[in-house]
């Protein structure tokens, strides 16, 4: 074939949108060769990895390489086997090379060249010799790899949706037949950062809103579905990591009914509140004092903080997080309402990561380079809320908590340009003394707070920004503590009833039912999307 020819094939190649069949290209024949793609563009990742990784054979690795394939080919029959299951190739595949050092396989994942680390690979072998298979714990330190691990071959398996590695100079007491197996998928989700498992809790798809979007936007669950179809507590968990609130409908009147919700999800956060805590007026209480004994008297409970005693009176209660004097604040919040026959006492949320956002648009940020606020600036108040310690505790009770934490948190972890936002610590009523930057000439003065502190409270206060409504019996709602501000309205304690029954979650928990539950449905999703698109091809 003319080297025209050939020219007019490759650009064949790259216009996938109406061929039936792809025209691939064989490294090894140095000719075009027909397949047969019958599949979802999905799968295509794998496809360029196979290519790519069957392709790599060390070149640059070692004088003692072991391979019985030249650098550089193909095994025949890779892209004959492969073929049958792509379709609709968005680019064409590019040479596989090596690194220079010799140290990392590049993999075609999508559009993209992608190198992993031998040392990576190594790592994450889960064979039964690497990983034990009852325990399910790996077998081997990181530390016991040798820094000059190479790769001794590649080849696919006979399902066409992995690749095996062998390996030269392997972890002292492998066998030299020792394989590293990894599939597709495993390549495709730690090639990019939103397939992480880290990621897979749906915490990189926050909406923001304001009182107007939710009112839009509100999800309602009915109690009965939420109980007992996985796929369905799927969707409310997600929508909890987006929106950071949903509520239930159809709860029934009891009391053991909101550690039944929780548990749903996982095993409780026990608090010296117990399991799960009554928020419950009582009605002509003449003061705090006398509503906190009429209560005792009602209740064989322990005592609650006093963050709660501001439940059984009429008071306001502003916007706030639960437990903030603790180490680890609880993630998840269940208010399950029993009783609300008082007038008033509506629930109050506000969402302050979009008050974060806002705040960091204005002002920017130190990590924000392009930002025209730091180019005359490198402290502002989004900034001074990150840096800026604030100290919370709870002295009461016979309890003494105590803990230090900035206002925003950023990721621990850096997985994008610009990190994102991890948590909001807000809770006025249990601030302590703060401990650093007591004066003007300390590290961050008191000034530089408060400025940066009125104008985050202006934003999650705003009107526009709250999102009220009262609760009625039968209903739940669960909330992100970490993320939403929630309060209460002033009421009439004479005119009637409102008790409310609580209990938390850990992040922990809700983090693992999530990506057990996508594991089994977001692969079924796929599936079927998968086959809508044979269909429409």
């Amino acid at each position: 074939m003319t080297t025209n020819g050939n020219r007019i094939l490759g650009r064949l190649y790259r216009r996938y949108y109406t061929w039936n069949t792809c025209i691939v290209k064989s490294p090894t024949k140095q000719k075009y060769r027909k397949c047969h793609p019958r599949a979802s563009f999905r799968s295509l990742a794998s496809l360029h990895q196979v290519v790519e990784a069957s392709s790599q054979r060390d070149r640059n690795a070692t004088s003692d390489h072991v391979s019985d394939h030249r650098p550089n080919s193909v095994r025949r029959g890779d892209l004959e086997s492969f073929g049958h299951k792509f379709r609709r190739p968005r680019s064409s595949l590019s040479r596989p090379s090596m690194s220079q050092d010799a140290k990392s396989l590049s993999i075609c994942v999508g559009d993209q060249l992608k190198q992993f680390d031998y040392i990576f690979l190594r790592d994450a072998c889960t064979c039964p010799s690497c990983v034990d298979p009852s325990t399910t714990q790996k077998s081997f330190q990181t530390s016991d790899i040798p820094l000059n691990v190479r790769l001794r071959d590649v080849c696919v398996t006979p399902d066409h949706n992995s690749i095996q590695l062998r390996w030269h100079n392997d972890i002292p007491g492998y066998e030299e037949d020792h394989i590293t197996e990894h599939t597709s998928d495993f390549l495709r989700a730690y090639s990019g950062l939103r397939l992480l498992p880290s990621k897979q809790t749906g915490n990189t798809c926050h909406v923001h809103w304001t009182k107007k979007s939710m009112r839009k936007a509100i999800r309602w669950y009915q109690y009965d579905v939420y109980m007992n179809d996985d796929e369905q507590l799927l969707d409310a968990l997600l929508d909890i990591s987006r929106f950071g609130l949903i509520f239930l409908n159809g709860v029934p009147d009891s009391e053991q009914a909101v550690e039944t919700i929780a548990a749903r999800i996982g095993t409780l956060r026990d608090s010296f509140y117990g399991r799960t805590w009554n928020v419950r007026s009582v009605p002509e209480a003449k003061n705090v004092a006398s509503a906190w004994k009429k209560y005792e008297e009602r209740t064989a409970t322990f005592p609650l903080a006093i963050e709660d005693n501001k439940g059984y009176t009429h008071q306001n209660l502003g916007l706030h997080m639960d437990l903030l004097y603790m180490s680890e604040p609880p993630f998840l919040q269940l208010l399950h309402c029993l009783r609300s026959t008082c007038s008033g006492g509506n629930s109050i949320f506000s969402d302050s990561f979009r008050a974060a956002s806002v705040l960091r648009k204005m002002t920017g940020s130190p990590s924000d380079r392009n930002s025209p606020a730091n180019r005359n600036s490198t402290s502002t108040d989004f900034a001074r809320l990150t840096q800026i310690p604030v100290t919370y505790h709870y002295r009461n009770a016979g309890h003494y908590y105590h803990f230090i934490r900035p206002t925003i948190e950023m990721e621990k972890y850096r997985y994008n340009q610009t990190p994102q936002i991890a948590n909001v610590n807000w809770s006025p009523p249990f601030q302590a003394p703060f401990e650093v930057g007591m004066t003007s000439q300390g590290h961050v003065g008191m000034r530089e707070y408060l400025t940066a502190a009125k104008a985050f409270a202006k934003l999650v206060e705003a009107e526009e920004a709250l999102f009220e409504l009262k609760l009625q019996p039968g209903q739940c709602v669960i909330f992100n503590n970490r993320r939403v501000l929630h309060g209460r309205r002033a009421f009439d304690v004479g005119s009637g009833e409102r008790w409310l029954k609580g209990a938390y979650l850990d992040r922990d928990v809700f983090d693992s039912r999530v990506r057990v539950l996508a594991s089994i449905y977001n692969k079924r999703r796929e599936a079927v999307n998968s086959d809508h698109e044979l269909r429409r091809g």
